[in-house]
């Protein structure tokens, strides 16, 4: 898959999850992966993870409770809610352009799992959602997330297609 096996992580995940009743535990991402008997290799903000397609570097994290950008109003975080914005370099390592498809998940203190905010289109320059990555050519950007304010520390799941690595960069 173009995200370096998230993409097909994801799809599998969607799979797996129950939710015909409101009752059952529906699956996560990281019970998937313990039931999948993936390895999961730990890394934190500065380390370069080579994937099947990219390169990917965590520069920074920061928490706030608004976002802006350049030409767009600020948004406000929810009530009991902040954003947390990581800033990373990819690169995309394939001989082709792809787009840089939003379903990267950020897994909380509480195992909760985020996807990108929906609304950080607009809200945020140099946003990497959907960003076409041409080969060889290093950008850097942006992917918002919304927690909840009592989560306190929270991790990026990545995994490497093709392999059983699942990497977790620690971010708080």
């Amino acid at each position: 898959a173009i995200t370096g096996g998230l993409a097909s992580f994801s799809e599998e995940m969607n799979k797996n999850t129950m939710s015909s009743d409101a009752n059952q535990k529906t699956t996560t991402l990281m019970e998937q992966a313990k039931k999948d008997n993936m390895t999961i290799i730990s890394k934190t903000v500065g380390d370069e993870i080579v994937l099947a397609t990219l390169k990917l570097k965590v520069n920074r994290v920061e928490e706030n409770q608004t976002i802006s950008a350049k030409y767009s109003s600020p948004k406000t975080a929810k009530e009991g809610a902040k954003f947390v914005i990581v800033n990373v370099d990819l690169t995309n390592t394939t001989n082709k352009a792809f787009t840089m498809p939003p379903d990267l998940i950020i897994v909380d203190n509480k195992k909760r799992e985020f996807k990108t905010y929906s609304d950080s289109i607009l809200a945020i320059d140099d946003i990497l959602d959907y960003k076409e990555l041409s080969p060889s050519i290093k950008e850097t950007g942006n992917w918002v997330y919304e927690l909840p304010t009592d989560a306190t520390s929270y991790k990026l799941i990545v995994q490497k297609s093709g392999t059983n690595e699942l990497y977790e960069i620690i971010l708080k």
